[in-house]
């Protein structure tokens, strides 16, 4: 789990330094924490390492306040989270709307159940 709790390194965010190489898997959990709003434009280095190999499976936590979320950049060196703009319709929660999304929007359509376990961090609608 990463904490996210203001825009400082250590006091702030949590940062993961691996000195050699570090391979990437498994879930990463993002939380905003003591009622920080990250603003768009904000980036949070969240690991860093000699070089980077893979990405994480899952992504969960990744709303960033209204109408904000984050936004998972894997580089050689590291992987950051960057605030943007949340794009309506981006049902996958990677904060960008195109044809990646209409795989969970179909997944949403046909069972609700489903997508709510594979997607945690989308909004979840259900008419009662």
């Amino acid at each position: 789990m990463v904490e996210i709790g203001g825009a400082t390194v250590g006091s702030g965010y949590d940062r993961l330094t691996v000195a050699g190489i570090a391979t990437l898997n498994g879930t990463l959990d993002v939380s905003l924490i003591g009622g920080f709003e990250p603003q768009v434009g904000q980036t949070f280095v969240i690991l860093t390492c000699s070089l980077r190999s893979g990405e994480f499976n899952q992504v969960m936590g990744m709303d960033a306040g209204a109408g904000k979320a984050f936004q998972v950049q894997y580089n050689s060196g590291n992987v950051t989270l960057a605030v943007v703009a949340s794009a309506s319709g981006d049902m996958n929660c990677d904060g960008a709307f195109n044809l990646l999304d209409a795989a969970p929007f179909a997944l949403a359509l046909t069972d609700l159940d489903a997508f709510a376990a594979q997607f945690p961090g989308a909004i979840h609608l259900r008419a009662t």
